[in-house]
């Protein structure tokens, strides 16, 4: 059983089994690749009416190539199962009536609740699912944060940001790096403008909002060395707070 209000963590759930789908996926294409090149090598082989010396090797590829498709399967059929609960408890919501005694209220202002499902980048992807992790416990990022922090130190070092967040023990390049984006996303305003950025199709200083006075503001690359360099100090957690309304430039408290 599930409804409307355990749409959030399902949709955390979908998000953590795409990972794992395009990890299994990566490892199916590897498979396919090897079976293909050891099935060439046997057609020469038998061209050449020569003995082919890799049959052994050319079974366990095929092997592992099937269970990799079926694990791939699986996953596939999991994310249309989870997609398919979302939309039927939100479908529930949207059908239901004032005298049902369940219903839930929403204001006579809003029509229809929906999910759109988009493409994302896997740096997009790794991020949900390390946030959603510090809000449901069954969404477990320890294996994703690592691979989060590359593509972060990547991109800091690529703006003349020293990070090095790979150093911090797990538990902190997850709750470091999730203060990281959400404020690269308050600063930049939307993911097409991080991802671009990310990618290395624009640089931090480039994307700056001109909605703010740049003499009363610091720039972007400043604001995450403050908050990487707070949090090397010492090995504290901390929490960096929305910018004050006077000069918008970031605060970060320590967590005691």
């Amino acid at each position: 059983m599930t409804g409307v209000a355990f749409t959030p963590g399902l949709a955390a759930v979908m998000h953590r089994i795409q990972i794992e789908c395009g990890g299994v996926n990566e490892k199916y294409k590897e498979h396919t690749i090897n079976v293909k090149i050891l099935e060439d090598e046997e057609y020469d082989c038998e061209q050449k009416n020569v003995p082919f010396p890799k049959r052994l090797e050319l079974a366990k590829s095929i092997q592992n190539k099937e269970t990799f498709a079926t694990k791939l399967n699986a996953h596939k059929v999991d994310i249309v199962a989870v997609a398919r609960l979302i939309e039927m408890s939100l479908s529930l919501v949207n059908q239901s009536n004032s005298k049902d005694k369940l219903a839930l209220v929403t204001n006579n202002d809003v029509g229809e609740i929906g999910v759109e499902y988009s493409d994302t980048s896997e740096f997009q992807l790794f991020d949900t699912v390390c946030q959603d992790s510090e809000i449901y416990s069954i969404v477990d990022a320890t294996n994703i944060a690592p691979r989060r922090t590359q593509l972060i130190d990547a991109m800091l070092q690529a703006n003349n940001v020293s990070s090095a967040l790979f150093r911090m023990p797990v538990q902190e390049q997850l709750k470091i790096g999730n203060q990281v984006t959400q404020l690269l996303l308050k600063r930049l305003g939307s993911w097409d403008k991080l991802n671009s950025v990310a990618e290395g199709r624009s640089r931090l200083n480039e994307n700056r909002t001109s909605a703010v006075n740049s003499s009363s503001m610091k720039s972007i690359t400043k604001e995450v060395q403050q908050l990487i360099d707070n949090a090397k100090c010492g090995g504290k957690q901390l929490e960096a707070s929305a910018a004050t309304n006077d000069d918008n430039v970031i605060d970060v408290k320590d967590i005691k």
